[in-house]
Protein backbone atom coordinates (compact mmCIF):
# COMPACT_ATOMS: atom_id res chain seq x y z
CA UNK A 1 0.00 0.00 0.00
CA UNK A 2 1.13 3.24 -0.84
CA UNK A 3 1.32 5.56 2.15
CA UNK A 4 2.76 8.86 0.54
CA UNK A 5 -1.48 9.74 0.24
CA UNK A 6 -1.10 10.76 4.12
CA UNK A 7 2.04 13.07 3.09
CA UNK A 8 -0.46 16.23 2.30
CA UNK A 9 -2.35 16.64 5.29
CA UNK A 10 -4.58 19.35 3.95
CA UNK A 11 -5.43 17.42 1.30
CA UNK A 12 -6.28 14.26 3.63
CA UNK A 13 -8.50 16.43 5.19
CA UNK A 14 -10.50 18.48 2.71
CA UNK A 15 -10.87 14.60 1.50
CA UNK A 16 -12.46 13.54 4.40
CA UNK A 17 -14.76 17.25 4.61
CA UNK A 18 -16.14 16.27 1.14
CA UNK A 19 -16.91 12.78 0.92
CA UNK A 20 -18.36 12.86 -2.86
CA UNK A 21 -15.31 15.27 -4.16
CA UNK A 22 -13.24 12.90 -6.74
CA UNK A 23 -10.02 13.36 -7.35
CA UNK A 24 -10.94 14.88 -11.04
CA UNK A 25 -12.78 17.91 -8.94
CA UNK A 26 -9.25 17.76 -6.64
CA UNK A 27 -7.06 18.24 -9.69
CA UNK A 28 -5.17 15.13 -8.76
CA UNK A 29 -3.57 13.01 -11.46
CA UNK A 30 -5.25 9.57 -10.53
CA UNK A 31 -8.13 10.14 -12.28
CA UNK A 32 -11.75 9.36 -10.93
CA UNK A 33 -11.77 7.48 -7.81
CA UNK A 34 -13.24 3.82 -7.91
CA UNK A 35 -15.90 3.09 -5.35
CA UNK A 36 -15.60 1.47 -2.06
CA UNK A 37 -15.65 -2.44 -2.73
CA UNK A 38 -16.32 -4.88 0.51
CA UNK A 39 -13.42 -7.06 -1.07
CA UNK A 40 -10.88 -4.65 -0.59
CA UNK A 41 -8.44 -3.01 -3.68
CA UNK A 42 -10.94 0.21 -4.17
CA UNK A 43 -10.95 3.67 -3.12
CA UNK A 44 -13.24 5.34 -0.84
CA UNK A 45 -15.01 8.42 -2.14
CA UNK A 46 -12.67 10.89 -0.30
CA UNK A 47 -9.21 9.11 -1.53
CA UNK A 48 -8.77 6.92 1.22
CA UNK A 49 -7.68 3.34 -0.27
CA UNK A 50 -9.99 0.79 0.33
CA UNK A 51 -7.26 -1.92 2.40
CA UNK A 52 -6.76 -5.38 0.14
CA UNK A 53 -6.32 -7.05 4.00
CA UNK A 54 -5.53 -6.49 7.34
CA UNK A 55 -2.22 -4.48 7.02
CA UNK A 56 -3.52 -1.93 4.73
CA UNK A 57 -6.78 -1.53 6.77
CA UNK A 58 -5.04 -0.73 10.02
CA UNK A 59 -1.91 1.49 8.16
CA UNK A 60 -4.93 3.64 6.29
CA UNK A 61 -7.47 3.61 9.67
CA UNK A 62 -4.36 4.92 11.52
CA UNK A 63 -4.17 7.34 9.13
CA UNK A 64 -7.68 8.24 8.66
CA UNK A 65 -7.61 8.41 13.04
CA UNK A 66 -4.38 10.68 12.82
CA UNK A 67 -5.48 13.55 9.94
CA UNK A 68 -9.06 13.99 12.27
CA UNK A 69 -7.12 14.12 15.53
CA UNK A 70 -4.76 16.78 13.87
CA UNK A 71 -8.10 18.38 12.56
CA UNK A 72 -9.91 18.99 15.90
CA UNK A 73 -6.98 20.16 17.06
CA UNK A 74 -6.96 22.51 14.84
CA UNK A 75 -10.23 23.49 15.11
CA UNK A 76 -9.11 24.04 18.99
CA UNK A 77 -6.92 26.76 18.34
CA UNK A 78 -7.79 28.25 15.16
CA UNK A 79 -11.70 28.81 15.46
CA UNK A 80 -11.26 30.77 18.70
CA UNK A 81 -8.91 32.75 17.01
CA UNK A 82 -11.10 33.09 14.27
CA UNK A 83 -14.15 34.50 15.97
CA UNK A 84 -11.56 37.27 18.18
CA UNK A 85 -10.46 38.85 14.95
CA UNK A 86 -14.15 38.56 13.15
CA UNK A 87 -16.41 39.55 16.41
CA UNK A 88 -13.58 40.41 19.44
CA UNK A 89 -14.58 38.81 23.17
CA UNK A 90 -18.38 37.43 21.94
CA UNK A 91 -16.31 36.07 18.80
CA UNK A 92 -13.83 34.65 20.95
CA UNK A 93 -16.33 32.55 23.29
CA UNK A 94 -18.12 31.47 20.19
CA UNK A 95 -15.11 30.37 18.84
CA UNK A 96 -14.21 28.55 21.74
CA UNK A 97 -17.44 26.74 22.06
CA UNK A 98 -16.82 25.48 18.43
CA UNK A 99 -13.41 24.40 18.66
CA UNK A 100 -14.68 22.15 21.76
CA UNK A 101 -16.91 20.79 19.72
CA UNK A 102 -14.97 19.69 17.23
CA UNK A 103 -11.81 18.49 19.29
CA UNK A 104 -14.26 16.27 20.56
CA UNK A 105 -16.03 15.34 17.17
CA UNK A 106 -13.21 14.95 14.89
CA UNK A 107 -11.21 12.60 16.98
CA UNK A 108 -14.77 10.33 17.17
CA UNK A 109 -15.15 10.62 13.29
CA UNK A 110 -11.57 9.61 13.45
CA UNK A 111 -12.73 6.30 15.25
CA UNK A 112 -15.58 5.75 13.04
CA UNK A 113 -12.53 5.94 10.47
CA UNK A 114 -10.46 3.44 12.07
CA UNK A 115 -12.71 0.96 12.78
CA UNK A 116 -14.38 1.12 9.06
CA UNK A 117 -10.85 0.39 7.35
CA UNK A 118 -9.89 -1.94 9.77
CA UNK A 119 -12.86 -3.72 8.98
CA UNK A 120 -12.85 -3.81 5.16
CA UNK A 121 -9.13 -5.16 4.97
CA UNK A 122 -10.62 -8.03 7.75
CA UNK A 123 -13.06 -9.19 5.26
CA UNK A 124 -10.59 -8.78 2.25
CA UNK A 125 -7.91 -10.67 4.10
CA UNK A 126 -9.21 -14.58 2.87
CA UNK A 127 -9.14 -13.57 -0.56
CA UNK A 128 -5.88 -11.72 -0.30
CA UNK A 129 -4.32 -14.89 1.86
CA UNK A 130 -5.90 -17.48 -0.52
CA UNK A 131 -6.72 -15.77 -3.82
CA UNK A 132 -9.93 -14.14 -3.95
CA UNK A 133 -13.30 -15.45 -5.65
CA UNK A 134 -14.08 -12.94 -7.93
CA UNK A 135 -12.45 -14.98 -11.32
CA UNK A 136 -14.39 -17.77 -10.90
CA UNK A 137 -15.88 -16.78 -13.48
CA UNK A 138 -13.55 -17.28 -15.93
CA UNK A 139 -13.13 -20.07 -18.26
CA UNK A 140 -16.32 -21.37 -17.10
CA UNK A 141 -18.64 -22.83 -19.37
CA UNK A 142 -22.66 -20.98 -19.04
CA UNK A 143 -23.37 -23.76 -16.58
CA UNK A 144 -21.19 -23.17 -14.23
CA UNK A 145 -21.77 -19.40 -14.22
CA UNK A 146 -25.59 -19.80 -13.57
CA UNK A 147 -24.78 -22.09 -11.08
CA UNK A 148 -22.17 -19.43 -9.17
CA UNK A 149 -24.46 -16.62 -9.64
CA UNK A 150 -27.24 -18.96 -7.97
CA UNK A 151 -24.90 -19.51 -4.92
CA UNK A 152 -24.68 -15.53 -4.67
CA UNK A 153 -28.48 -15.06 -4.88
CA UNK A 154 -28.55 -16.87 -2.03
CA UNK A 155 -28.14 -14.29 0.50
CA UNK A 156 -31.20 -12.63 1.44
CA UNK A 157 -31.80 -8.93 0.23
CA UNK A 158 -32.36 -7.67 3.74
CA UNK A 159 -28.43 -8.41 4.30
CA UNK A 160 -27.14 -7.01 1.63
CA UNK A 161 -25.37 -4.14 3.18
CA UNK A 162 -24.45 -0.52 1.41
CA UNK A 163 -20.54 -0.23 2.12
CA UNK A 164 -21.10 3.32 0.86
CA UNK A 165 -24.04 3.78 3.01
CA UNK A 166 -23.58 7.18 5.33
CA UNK A 167 -26.24 7.21 8.51
CA UNK A 168 -28.42 10.50 8.98
CA UNK A 169 -28.69 10.23 12.50
CA UNK A 170 -28.11 7.17 15.30
CA UNK A 171 -31.38 5.36 14.81
CA UNK A 172 -29.82 4.50 11.01
CA UNK A 173 -26.35 4.26 12.19
CA UNK A 174 -27.42 1.15 14.09
CA UNK A 175 -29.95 -0.19 11.34
CA UNK A 176 -26.72 0.00 9.05
CA UNK A 177 -24.37 -1.52 11.78
CA UNK A 178 -26.80 -4.35 12.58
CA UNK A 179 -27.24 -4.98 8.88
CA UNK A 180 -23.38 -5.30 8.50
CA UNK A 181 -23.08 -7.29 10.82
CA UNK A 182 -25.76 -9.80 10.27
CA UNK A 183 -24.32 -10.01 6.50
CA UNK A 184 -20.81 -10.50 8.16
CA UNK A 185 -22.23 -13.54 10.24
CA UNK A 186 -24.49 -14.75 7.43
CA UNK A 187 -21.07 -14.72 5.10
CA UNK A 188 -19.02 -16.46 7.14
CA UNK A 189 -20.99 -19.30 8.66
CA UNK A 190 -22.20 -20.13 4.93
CA UNK A 191 -18.88 -19.53 3.91
CA UNK A 192 -17.73 -22.82 5.05
CA UNK A 193 -20.26 -24.56 2.54
CA UNK A 194 -20.34 -22.07 -0.66
CA UNK A 195 -16.50 -21.14 -0.85
CA UNK A 196 -15.84 -24.77 -1.64
CA UNK A 197 -18.91 -25.72 -3.37
CA UNK A 198 -17.92 -22.36 -6.13
CA UNK A 199 -13.97 -23.91 -6.03
CA UNK A 200 -15.64 -27.13 -6.93
CA UNK A 201 -17.93 -26.28 -9.85
CA UNK A 202 -14.95 -23.40 -10.98
CA UNK A 203 -12.89 -27.20 -11.14
CA UNK A 204 -14.70 -28.57 -14.04
CA UNK A 205 -12.69 -29.70 -16.57
CA UNK A 206 -9.58 -29.39 -14.98
CA UNK A 207 -7.08 -31.81 -13.73
CA UNK A 208 -6.91 -33.33 -10.49
CA UNK A 209 -3.95 -31.51 -9.11
CA UNK A 210 -5.99 -28.57 -10.23
CA UNK A 211 -9.24 -29.46 -8.99
CA UNK A 212 -7.99 -29.99 -5.54
CA UNK A 213 -5.62 -26.52 -5.53
CA UNK A 214 -8.79 -24.57 -6.17
CA UNK A 215 -10.75 -27.01 -3.20
CA UNK A 216 -8.29 -26.70 -0.67
CA UNK A 217 -8.02 -22.57 -1.45
CA UNK A 218 -11.76 -22.85 -1.52
CA UNK A 219 -12.26 -24.74 1.91
CA UNK A 220 -9.60 -22.11 3.25
CA UNK A 221 -11.20 -19.47 2.12
CA UNK A 222 -14.38 -20.74 3.93
CA UNK A 223 -12.66 -21.49 7.38
CA UNK A 224 -10.78 -18.37 7.10
CA UNK A 225 -13.85 -16.31 6.23
CA UNK A 226 -15.49 -17.77 9.11
CA UNK A 227 -13.26 -15.50 11.49
CA UNK A 228 -12.66 -12.41 9.51
CA UNK A 229 -16.47 -11.92 7.99
CA UNK A 230 -18.29 -11.59 11.64
CA UNK A 231 -15.29 -9.58 12.61
CA UNK A 232 -15.78 -7.32 10.22
CA UNK A 233 -19.08 -7.03 10.76
CA UNK A 234 -18.72 -6.23 13.97
CA UNK A 235 -16.54 -3.02 13.37
CA UNK A 236 -18.65 -1.88 10.79
CA UNK A 237 -21.36 -1.80 14.15
CA UNK A 238 -19.22 0.38 15.76
CA UNK A 239 -17.82 2.17 12.91
CA UNK A 240 -21.75 3.06 12.14
CA UNK A 241 -23.26 3.49 15.20
CA UNK A 242 -20.30 6.13 16.04
CA UNK A 243 -21.27 7.81 12.86
CA UNK A 244 -24.50 7.60 13.21
CA UNK A 245 -24.47 8.83 17.01
CA UNK A 246 -22.04 12.20 15.87
CA UNK A 247 -24.81 13.13 12.87
CA UNK A 248 -27.38 12.78 15.57
CA UNK A 249 -27.37 16.77 17.00
CA UNK A 250 -27.29 17.93 13.47
CA UNK A 251 -30.59 15.76 12.49
CA UNK A 252 -32.47 17.06 15.42
CA UNK A 253 -31.34 20.61 14.84
CA UNK A 254 -32.48 20.32 11.29
CA UNK A 255 -35.43 18.43 11.49
CA UNK A 256 -36.34 21.11 14.44
CA UNK A 257 -35.79 24.05 12.04
CA UNK A 258 -37.26 22.52 8.91
CA UNK A 259 -39.29 19.45 10.07
CA UNK A 260 -43.18 19.90 11.44
CA UNK A 261 -43.01 20.96 14.85
CA UNK A 262 -43.48 18.34 17.74
CA UNK A 263 -47.55 18.78 17.68
CA UNK A 264 -47.54 17.82 13.85
CA UNK A 265 -45.95 14.41 14.32
CA UNK A 266 -48.14 11.02 13.89
CA UNK A 267 -48.07 10.52 17.64
CA UNK A 268 -48.72 13.28 18.59
CA UNK A 269 -51.87 13.32 16.43
CA UNK A 270 -52.88 10.20 17.32
CA UNK A 271 -52.62 11.87 21.09
CA UNK A 272 -54.33 14.82 20.66
CA UNK A 273 -57.27 12.55 18.86
CA UNK A 274 -57.19 10.34 21.72
CA UNK A 275 -57.50 13.01 24.21
CA UNK A 276 -59.96 14.74 22.29
CA UNK A 277 -62.55 11.20 22.13
CA UNK A 278 -61.79 11.21 26.03
CA UNK A 279 -63.45 14.73 26.33
CA UNK A 280 -65.75 13.86 24.62
CA UNK A 281 -66.66 11.06 26.01
CA UNK A 282 -66.51 12.36 29.81
CA UNK A 283 -68.84 15.28 28.28
CA UNK A 284 -71.51 13.14 27.10
CA UNK A 285 -71.65 11.05 30.37
CA UNK A 286 -72.04 14.46 32.30
CA UNK A 287 -74.75 15.25 29.95
CA UNK A 288 -76.37 12.14 30.76
CA UNK A 289 -75.95 12.20 34.74
CA UNK A 290 -77.16 15.86 34.24
CA UNK A 291 -80.22 14.89 32.42
CA UNK A 292 -81.16 12.00 34.40
CA UNK A 293 -80.74 13.83 37.93
CA UNK A 294 -83.49 16.62 36.25
CA UNK A 295 -85.47 13.68 35.57
CA UNK A 296 -85.41 12.10 39.10
CA UNK A 297 -86.42 15.95 40.45
CA UNK A 298 -89.27 16.76 38.31
CA UNK A 299 -90.63 12.98 39.49
CA UNK A 300 -90.06 13.72 43.00
CA UNK A 301 -91.88 17.06 42.71
CA UNK A 302 -94.94 15.40 40.59
CA UNK A 303 -95.01 12.86 43.57
CA UNK A 304 -95.16 14.98 45.82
Amino acid sequence: MDVSMWSDVTDVKRCMHNPGESRDQRGGEEGAVRTYSAEGGGVLACGLESPRHIGEGVISGFGGFASKLFDGFTHLVNDPLEGATRDGATGFVKGMASGIVGAIQKPAEGVSVLAKQVGTGLRATPDAIFGTGSGLLEGLPEDGRSELREIEALKPSFLQADANAKPAHVGEGLMFGLKSLGSGVYDGVTGLVTEPLKAAISSTGQSTPQTGVLFAKGFARGIAGVICKPAAGALDLASNAMSGLIATPGAVIAAAKEGPSLTETPTMQRLSNLREGLNQRVQAIAERVSEDGEAARRHDATSS
